[in-house]
C-alpha cells in the first residue's frame, strides 16, 4: 500500500490539481512509484490521466478504505479530545 500524505492548498486550486501536486510530492519524498492509484470516481481519473501515463501508473476507481478509516479516527479524536488507544478500531471498520 502506498499512502499519500496530506497537503494544504488554496481554495481556488481545483481538486484534481491539488491531488496531482500531492501525488508528485509523495513520489518525490519516497522515491518510489505505486503500481496503481485508487481514486474516488471516473471524473478524477479523466483529469489525472496524463499524470498517470507520464508516471506509468494505473489509475482506477476503488474503495478508499484507508481514507475512510482515517477520517473516522480523526472524527473520534475531535469528539473525545484525545488520540484513539492502541488497537482501537473505528466504528464500522473491519
Amino acid at each position: 500500500m502506498f499512502a499519500i500524505h496530506s497537503g494544504m492548498t488554496r481554495p481556488e486550486t481545483p481538486p484534481y490539481q491539488a491531488l496531482g501536486d500531492v501525488i508528485l510530492a509523495a513520489v518525490e519524498k519516497v522515491k518510489r512509484l505505486p503500481d496503481e492509484i485508487h481514486l474516488r470516481d471516473e471524473a478524477m481519473i479523466a483529469r489525472l490521466a496524463a499524470l498517470g501515463r507520464a508516471l506509468g501508473v494505473r489509475l482506477k476507481v476503488g474503495k478508499l478504505k484507508a481514507i475512510r478509516d482515517a477520517r473516522k479516527e480523526f472524527e473520534a479524536f475531535l469528539r473525545n479530545g484525545r488520540a484513539p488507544e492502541a488497537g482501537y478500531k473505528a466504528a464500522g471498520s473491519g
